[in-house]
C-alpha cells in the first residue's frame, strides 16, 4: 500500500509500506485519537462551556450567604456570652446536650413550664442583644 505524506513546506513524498504496517499505522493512530478524546473530556475550560451555552452559577451570593452567616454565628456567640450562666447551661442542655425541658425540670426540682418560662425569657434577652448589634 502507498502512503502519501504532505509536509508544511508543500513537499509530497510517497512510500510504499507492507499491508500488516498499515493495519499496525491506523490501529495505533486511532487509539491515541481515542485516548485524546477521552482526555480531553475529562478537561473543560468554563470558557468553553459558557461557548458551549452552559451557564455557570455566580459564586458571589454563595461567599456572600457564607459570610453573613459567619457574622451571624459571630453576634449570635457574643450575645449568648452575655448570658448569666444558668441561662447559657439551660441553652447548653437544651440545644446541645439535646435534653428535654422534662429531665431538666425534675433534675431542677421544678415545673416543666417553669422551664419554659426561662426557655422563653433566654429568646426575649437573646432577641434584644441580637437586634442591638447590628
Amino acid at each position: 500500500m502507498k502512503i502519501k505524506y504532505c509536509f508544511v513546506t508543500g513537499e509530497t513524498v510517497e512510500i510504499t509500506v507492507p499491508e500488516h504496517m498499515v493495519t499496525a499505522i491506523l490501529k495505533n493512530d486511532m487509539e491515541i485519537k481515542n485516548n485524546n478524546r477521552r482526555e480531553s473530556n475529562k478537561h473543560y475550560s468554563f470558557d468553553e462551556l459558557q461557548t458551549k451555552g452552559m451557564q455557570l452559577p455566580d459564586r458571589q451570593p454563595v461567599t456572600t450567604f457564607y459570610l453573613e452567616q459567619q457574622e451571624m454565628r459571630k453576634m449570635l456567640s457574643k450575645a449568648v456570652q452575655a448570658l448569666l450562666p444558668q441561662q447559657q447551661w439551660l441553652l447548653q442542655q437544651i440545644f446541645f446536650e439535646e435534653r428535654s425541658m422534662t429531665e431538666i425540670a425534675r433534675e431542677e426540682g421544678v415545673t416543666v413550664s417553669a422551664i419554659s418560662h426561662r426557655l422563653e425569657l433566654i429568646y426575649k434577652k437573646l432577641k434584644r442583644l441580637l437586634l442591638q448589634n447590628r
